[in-house]
């Protein structure tokens, strides 16, 4: 149901960084201040020990989604977060990112190597507005399925040799 009508989706990704998520929320609401997306649909994953303020529950206009975390990226139109794993699978998939850094906090960049023309990296809500509407017009050519080439950087396999390796 949340990812049924022709609005693009825009998806926050809370991390278990308390203080990370509190710049993400605040972001968030200020959007909703500023009322510049009114033409997105915004979908919130929080963590699991994510306290969800009440301006989110009480807002109509933030479906938050408790489904399949893999189908939610596979549908997602642009994909925003912090020093998340989220960020990193979100690459994978070859989806749109916008990377939130916090001017007050270390922020946490996930991302090994990417393409500056689909992850674009803000630090308040002015930057994250501008970089949705850039992502927004960015075609779809060439984000489709899987980057294999970036997984296997990320991602090793693991035998029990290469474990036993690393123990000792």
């Amino acid at each position: 149901k949340i990812f049924s009508g022709n609005k693009k989706k825009l998806v926050f990704i809370l991390s278990a960084n308390h203080e990370e998520s509190d710049f993400i929320l605040n972001i968030m609401s200020k959007c909703f201040d500023k009322n510049k997306l009114q033409d997105y649909c915004f979908i919130l994953k929080p963590h699991s020990n994510t306290k969800i303020p009440s301006f989110i529950l009480n807002n109509k206009n933030i479906n938050i989604y408790k489904g399949d975390f893999y189908e939610m990226l596979s549908k997602a139109d642009i994909i925003i977060a912090g020093g998340t794993t989220a960020t990193v699978e979100s690459l994978i998939l070859n989806k749109k990112i916008i990377l939130i850094g916090n001017k007050n906090e270390i922020t946490i960049n996930p991302l090994i190597d990417y393409s500056k023309k689909k992850v674009k990296i803000c630090y308040d809500t002015d930057s994250l507005i501008k970089n949705v509407n850039i992502l927004s017009k960015l075609k779809k050519k060439n984000m489709r399925g899987l980057n294999k080439k970036l997984m296997n950087e990320y991602f090793t396999k693991m035998s029990k040799k290469s474990f036993n390796n690393f123990l000792n």
